[in-house]
């Protein structure tokens, strides 16, 4: 996905900008005896201060960067899952509308089978042949 990858972008770029605020902060704070000494030497340790602090600031502000296509990425990632969760909700709309149609034509056939079930018993029971049932009764009911 490319989500997915512009992701392990952004986190190999956060690593490489850590390691790289490690190696400029190791030499802003590491002395060097080869600038202790003379002027010229002197005003070689005043530039390389003023170097470092303009890396150290050049890397925050490459982080604040990062950090905000971060957050744009996040917010991308949320709005593509809001959009797939708003077409689940519409798809299962859809079929809790269907199902209540259903529903509704089912309980139309319960109905009429309560009307229907016991009057279609009752025939049934008055419409059998007793003679079969009872041989010899000449189609009477014993007494």
């Amino acid at each position: 996905m490319p989500m997915d990858d512009a992701r392990s972008r952004l986190l190999y770029y956060q690593q490489l900008l850590q390691d790289f605020h490690k190696s400029v902060d190791f030499v802003k704070n590491t002395p060097n005896p080869a600038m202790q000494g003379d002027e010229d030497e002197l005003n070689s340790a005043e530039l390389l201060a003023r170097e470092v602090d303009n890396l150290l600031s050049e890397i925050a502000r490459l982080e604040g960067q990062r950090t905000m296509q971060s957050d744009r990425l996040k917010n991308v990632m949320q709005l593509a899952f809001a959009t797939v969760n708003i077409e689940d909700s519409r798809a299962m709309k859809r079929l809790t509308e269907g199902s209540m149609r259903g529903s509704a034509a089912m309980k139309q056939i319960s109905y009429l089978t309560m009307v229907f079930l016991p009057a279609s018993l009752i025939a049934s029971v008055f419409g059998t042949n007793v003679a079969e049932i009872n041989p010899g009764t000449y189609e009477t009911l014993p007494s």
